[in-house]
């Protein structure tokens, strides 16, 4: 996995997450989120990991789909969209 860059289109797919969120919606559209939101952001998370302990060594890039350093859709939505 190689991170090249965010779609802008990833803006215009969470501005339509907020205006709809609920699970029905969210569902009928999981793949755009998988190819907008999170494959890149798991490529970018990935690619970041040697730069962030640069900064930090008590600062990890986990590029995991669970319990790693990438939030749940909902709470990014929450902080992105306010």
């Amino acid at each position: 996995m190689s991170f090249s860059h965010f779609d802008p289109s990833i803006i215009e797919y969470l501005k339509r997450l907020k205006q709809n969120n609920n699970k029905e919606w969210f569902n009928d559209h999981k793949q755009e989120y998988e190819d907008l939101v999170r494959t890149p952001a798991l490529a970018f998370i990935e690619e970041m990991a040697t730069w962030i302990k640069l900064i930090s060594p008590h600062y990890e890039a986990i590029p995991k789909k669970m319990g790693g350093s990438l939030m749940r859709v909902y709470r990014c939505q929450q902080i992105l969209l306010r």
